[in-house]
């Protein structure tokens, strides 16, 4: 089975709605301030409160400040924290980050550089997130059947993705879940997923 990563999550009813879906492995909330989708680390504790089943994701983006923040204080065992790539080497001077896993999203053009770095940390585990397969080197299908990727289908249609060989096992979705900034559009989310063949 294909597992889910859905992103931008901004409520409880649409959180616990993925969280009811057998794909959904991964729930994701914006920290970043920058982004539309932002919401206070209070607010985002809360929802993670009433979940059950997928594991919460914190997502950090490129905000070091929002980061450095929540490091300094409660730490949820059960949350894995997502950061752009261009936070690795910042992340990596917090060892008690390193407990938890981390998800680093970052364009196929950079992995070669960041397997470098992250290969000098033996044990902890890391997800990288392409964002560019159309430009990417084949390889990178063969990659993707590896449980430590996840496919942003962001800047693909479902048809790239359905014809990619192998299959990728695990995708990671954004934007298109949205009818608003605030709610799923729970119909479009259907139709998606089966697009995907999910």
């Amino acid at each position: 089975m294909i597992r889910l990563k859905i992103n931008h999550l901004v409520n409880l009813q649409d959180a616990r709605y993925c969280a009811a879906l057998d794909c959904v492995a991964l729930v994701s909330f914006a920290l970043d301030r920058d982004s539309h989708h932002h919401l206070p680390l209070r607010d985002v504790l809360e929802i993670i409160e009433w979940l059950s089943g997928p594991t919460p994701v914190l997502d950090f983006g490129r905000d070091a400040e929002q980061l450095d923040t929540f490091l300094a204080g409660y730490f949820p065992e059960r949350v894995w924290i997502q950061v752009d790539h261009s936070l690795v080497p910042h992340i990596l001077q917090h060892p008690e980050a390193l407990a938890s896993r981390t998800l680093v999203q970052a364009p196929a053009s950079a992995f070669t550089d960041l397997e470098s770095l992250i290969a000098e940390f033996a044990g902890v585990e890391w997800t990288l997130t392409p964002l560019d397969l159309q430009n990417s080197p084949p390889r990178w299908a063969q990659r993707l059947q590896n449980p430590a990727y996840w496919l942003n289908t962001d800047q693909l249609s479902p048809t790239q993705v359905t014809l990619l060989q192998p299959a990728p096992q695990q995708l990671s979705m954004r934007k298109w879940v949205e009818a608003d900034l605030h709610h799923l559009d729970f119909d479009k989310f259907e139709i998606t997923l089966a697009e995907f063949r999910v």
